[in-house]
């Protein structure tokens, strides 16, 4: 996989727009997820990173990035959830300019800290 694909869970009840934010050809090991909810006002203090309509052709309405619900996989583990049905690419992947956003948001969000490590040592974080 590649950084900004982005894809769902089918057989979940989870039908939330994920993506990958590292680079899987630079740590293979460490690649890193997160997820996008609705955004309402009172989710302003807490979230970094809001995307809205026309960022994204999956974004209907004002998004934001779930920074403290991302995690670190394994490319091989997301390759594995794809072949066997559990994870689904959509067709469309972040532009540079938004995995770019998301990215220089991370420093002023509530990420996991491996996370943030992971990024950090692929030097992936915007200052």
């Amino acid at each position: 996989m590649t950084e900004g694909n982005t894809f769902l869970f089918p057989k979940s009840s989870d039908d939330h727009l994920w993506a990958i934010i590292s680079d899987p050809a630079r740590n293979p090991h460490r690649v890193v997820v997160v997820t996008f909810f609705t955004f309402h006002d009172c989710d302003y203090e807490q979230n970094a990173c809001v995307i809205y309509s026309g960022e994204h052709p999956f974004i209907k309405h004002a998004t934001y990035v779930d920074f403290a619900a991302a995690f670190p996989t394994s490319d091989a583990r997301l390759e594995s959830l794809k072949t066997s049905g559990q994870l689904k690419l959509k067709k469309h992947d972040l532009s540079p300019a938004l995995l770019a956003k998301i990215r220089g948001a991370v420093s002023v969000s509530q990420i996991p800290l491996e996370c943030e490590k992971a990024l950090e040592a692929q030097g992936l974080l915007v200052q």
